[in-house]
């Protein structure tokens, strides 16, 4: 069983003074209503062109413009400031202010909040980060979790359902069997089902191990293979998500202590402009940067398709959901009373926000610009 790696309460003093040494004030007067002037450092591990990364710089450009300048932000892209993995531990000492992460990648420090990683709840991106936070809002456990590691959650955006992409042509699901893949949180779980041997690595060791042949291929996220530009040494992708549902849940958080030390009126401006950009990141965000992604894909010799046959990719993923439930049940029992009650209680939350629509899949946008 896994264990937390807490951050002991008393490491906040300490951390704190990192924390303020990373952020410029002086008084503002009446700016931001009384608010100091601040410089906040955020942390990501994807690019600057990212959708997560435009959606946060719109939050942040909001941010500023509520409190008349006096909470500005400083962002650090590509892992320049915090490598994926280690964000959480980052934010949490005060290295960075902020940070953008997923628990899939820092399992031992949010086992509970693992639980966004699991497939074959829905197709619906944003209804899935929506009710996630909506969960962490009600959840006393998840705040707890959260507030061990020394960080808050600022708002969740959801990755893209996964898609796997081989340096080789697969012919169908059965030809996946004896595959080395890289898989990060439960989608390694469902890779097992199929005889994939899964291999849990940092998304930017993975171009060079695919060129090398240590491994045969990546399930991730469209955007993740774009930007990362994987599809140069792993071209042929396979919409696997059409049968594991939405992918993992992405974290923005903050710094405890940081978030502790803004005025009132500095925090209202943080959470609204988080109910605002997060609750469109679908519409706003992840269809344009599909469009481009898929472009960059797809000029540079690239393909999108389907992989089955369906019946075995139906039966595949009701398996994996299984098996995927049930370990994290067992990872999480250390952590909560009852997790299978949470995992119930976040379906149904994502279910109250499903829009019943057809669920848009940057796979779909790339099969549809191919004439697939």
């Amino acid at each position: 069983m896994k264990k937390s790696s807490l951050i002991p309460a008393g490491a906040a003093a300490g951390a704190i003074a990192l924390v303020l040494a990373g952020c410029s004030s002086s008084s503002a007067g009446s700016e931001g209503g009384g608010q100091s002037e601040v410089t906040i450092s955020y942390a990501s591990f994807v690019d600057a062109k990212n959708p997560h990364s435009l959606a946060f710089q719109e939050w942040a450009d909001q941010v500023t413009e509520a409190t008349d300048g006096a909470v500005t932000f400083e962002p650090n892209y590509n892992g320049s400031l915090c490598a994926a993995g280690e964000i959480v531990s980052c934010v949490g000492a005060g290295t960075a202010d902020m940070g953008f992460t997923s628990a899939a990648y820092e399992p031992s420090l949010l086992p509970i909040t693992m639980l966004g990683t699991i497939g074959v709840v829905t197709n619906d991106a944003q209804a899935q980060a929506d009710a996630g936070t909506a969960l962490y809002e009600e959840s006393e456990e998840l705040q707890a979790e959260f507030e061990g590691q020394g960080i808050r959650l600022m708002f969740n955006t959801p990755a893209a359902p996964n898609v796997l992409a081989s340096a080789e042509e697969v012919a169908d699901l059965d030809a996946l069997d004896g595959s080395t893949i890289r898989a990060a949180g439960e989608a390694a779980i469902a890779l097992e089902k199929l005889g994939v041997s899964p291999v849990n690595m940092a998304i930017a060791e993975v171009y060079e191990s695919i060129e090398r042949g240590v491994i045969s291929g990546i399930q991730t996220s469209i955007d993740g293979i774009s930007s990362s530009r994987l599809f140069e040494v792993a071209p042929h992708i396979y919409d696997v998500g059409e049968y594991m549902g939405n992918g993992v849940l992405l974290h923005t958080v903050i710094n405890q202590d940081v978030w502790d030390s803004l005025s009132p009126e500095a925090q209202d401006a943080m959470t609204a402009a988080a109910d605002d950009v997060a609750g469109r990141f679908v519409a706003d965000f992840a269809r344009a940067g599909a469009e481009s992604d898929c472009t960059k894909i797809i000029e540079a010799g690239g393909t999108v398709q389907p992989i089955g046959p369906s019946e075995d990719g139906v039966a595949w993923a009701k398996a994996a959901q299984e098996d995927q439930i049930a370990n994290w049940v067992e990872d999480a029992s250390g952590a909560i009373d009852d997790p299978r009650a949470l995992f119930d209680r976040f379906v149904e939350l994502v279910e109250e926000r499903e829009s019943g629509d057809d669920a848009f899949t940057p796979a779909g946008v790339c099969m549809e610009m191919q004439g697939a």
